[in-house]
């Protein structure tokens, strides 16, 4: 799923734009997935010195703000992902 078009967002990378991934729009369903995954993957929870980076970058209004469209993956797989994102940035370029 797609919300808003392309450059809504507050790109200050010139002709580039930035897309923002997540997991879904549930802020606490993102949360769990991540850290599912980051333990699973990772070995790390990414809470640190009491600071819990994962809730941190979901519910960040600043990233949502910078971005110039956002993407929920939900169950897609990677290569879905990929076109879709690669097709908004061509629309936003005018190719």
């Amino acid at each position: 799923m797609l919300i808003g078009p392309p450059g809504i967002g507050k790109s200050t990378t010139g002709p580039l734009l930035a897309s923002l991934l997540r997991v879904g729009p549930d802020p606490e369903h993102s949360v769990a997935v991540l850290r599912e995954r980051c333990v699973r993957f990772k070995r790390t929870d990414w809470i640190q010195d009491g600071v819990d980076f994962l809730e941190l970058w979901v519910r960040s209004d600043q990233n949502i703000a910078l971005a110039d469209h956002v993407v929920d993956a939900g169950h897609r797989p990677p290569i879905e992902l990929a076109q879709m994102i690669a097709d908004v940035v061509c629309e936003g370029r005018g190719a």
